[in-house]
């Protein structure tokens, strides 16, 4: 039943994710097009070089709008299908809350990674599309080449390793921490407000927000003192949260909320 619920999940989110990433595609293609001209035009004068550069300045401003997009999505989501008339259907099933809700954390999760997936490609696909030529893309690639042995020897240093694990490790369990503090928030904010729930959401966001960066920068200024330290010190603090939170939106969602 658990698959049944991320299929339903996935399925109410990717019509628009979509769109969404097939909008980054080309934004990606029209920014890269836009920027080899300007790099190809001799001076950036008329209409047509003040139009590349108001493109390559939508574009970017559309990415991060894509992003904020993306996640405004999930958070509609996860209140629609758990909070409203259509969360009452959802609590009839036959799934415990658990499953409800961990069905909306991983869609959520790889929703999220997706759509940072594609707009990594179209980056890149800026960055290709802006080459003047391909005899500067042949160079490029030729000295990559002639790096990589440097680099694959620099990466299996031991000392690389390690920092590469801390920062992984950290940043998988701040992403974790963040997705299960948005939905805590959304929890709280629609158990406890009449209306404007989803604004209320956003302010209780930033209220755990402030008492998360007390309580973990008192205990950080105790307890770590070096860069591994730090970083460690935030990994294992993110995993606290990211359990507690979610322990805390479940007690909320299984005892408090009432869909009758």
């Amino acid at each position: 039943m658990f698959a049944k619920l991320l299929k339903m999940e996935f399925r109410s989110t990717w019509n628009i994710l979509g769109i969404l990433c097939l909008s980054l595609v080309g934004a990606g293609l029209l920014g890269g097009l836009a920027t080899r001209y300007l790099v190809n035009a001799d001076a950036v004068e008329g209409w047509p070089g003040v139009l590349c550069i108001l493109t390559v300045v939508a574009v970017v401003l559309f990415f991060a709008v894509c992003a904020a997009a993306a996640l405004i999505l999930q958070i509609v989501r996860f209140y629609r299908s758990r909070f409203t008339d259509e969360g009452y259907l959802t609590f009839t099933l036959p799934v415990g809350t658990h499953q409800i809700l961990l069905s909306s954390l991983v869609s959520s999760a790889v929703n999220l990674i997706a759509v940072a997936a594609v707009a990594l490609v179209s980056l890149a696909l800026m960055g290709l599309c802006a080459i003047p030529s391909m005899e500067i893309l042949k160079q490029g690639l030729s000295l990559i080449r002639q790096s990589l042995p440097a680099i694959w020897e620099r990466v299996l240093q031991t000392e690389f390793l390690q920092a590469l694990g801390l920062f992984l490790a950290n940043a998988v369990a701040n992403y974790a921490s963040e997705l299960v503090l948005v939905m805590l928030a959304v929890t709280i904010g629609s158990l406890v407000a009449k209306k404007h729930k989803i604004l209320a959401a956003v302010a209780f966001y930033y209220i755990l927000h402030i008492a998360m960066y007390t309580v973990s920068g008192i205990a950080l200024a105790h307890l770590a003192d070096t860069p591994e330290g730090v970083f460690g010190f935030w990994t294992v603090a993110n995993l606290v949260i990211a359990v507690v939170g979610y322990f805390a939106a479940y007690w909320l969602v299984d005892r408090k909320l009432n869909l009758n």
